[in-house]
């Protein structure tokens, strides 16, 4: 009888118990996947995709121009064997000249009331990509960027210090800026 109550008794210590895990299996931990694309991400080759792609053109050209490609047939830093998407390669030239008067004019602005914004960092925002260029001598200035749509129709933001201007990215050309675009400019001639 002793033992018909000594069972139950073991019964429940040993449901209560912790098992004890062997010590030749090790603790699992869980597994994070990263995407191919995050492991050894490679530089894009924008001015070598610039060139397969035939966006390659004068500084003097001005506008907005895209091409659409398949990203694993494009090389330069694209994998050929995975993710392959369709992408947008972006190249807007511009060119920034500073007028030498603030305000409303009655006159039509000529090449000789305007001079290059020579030299300057430019940084310019298009929907959620931000980067800084230099303008060149004479005031161009080249964007170049991959993405998932056209942009031809998103507000191009130009900023230089704490002036700043907006266009649509696929009108811009050449635009003429206030006097305070110029300004460090014109101290180092």
């Amino acid at each position: 009888m002793k033992s018909l109550l000594l069972l139950p008794i073991l019964f429940f210590f040993s449901c209560a118990t912790k098992p004890v895990s062997s010590p030749s299996t090790p603790p699992t931990e869980p597994v994070v996947l990263t995407p191919p694309s995050l492991r050894n991400p490679t530089p894009i080759d924008m001015p070598g995709l610039q060139k397969y792609l035939g966006l390659t053109r004068a500084s003097e050209s001005l506008g907005y121009q895209e091409k659409t490609f398949q990203t694993c047939q494009a090389g330069n830093g694209f994998p050929s064997h995975e993710h392959c998407e369709t992408k947008h390669f972006v190249v807007i030239h511009f060119q920034l000249m500073c007028r030498d008067s603030e305000g409303t004019i009655s006159t039509i602005l000529t090449s000789a009331d305007l001079q290059p914004v020579s030299r300057r960092p430019v940084i310019w925002t298009l929907k959620n990509i931000s980067k800084t260029i230099q303008t060149d001598d004479r005031g161009y200035g080249q964007i170049m960027m991959i993405s998932a749509g056209s942009q031809s129709q998103q507000r191009l933001k130009l900023s230089l210090g704490n002036d700043f201007l907006y266009t649509r990215a696929g009108e811009i050309t050449r635009i003429a800026t206030p006097p305070s675009w110029c300004s460090t400019s014109e101290a180092r001639r």
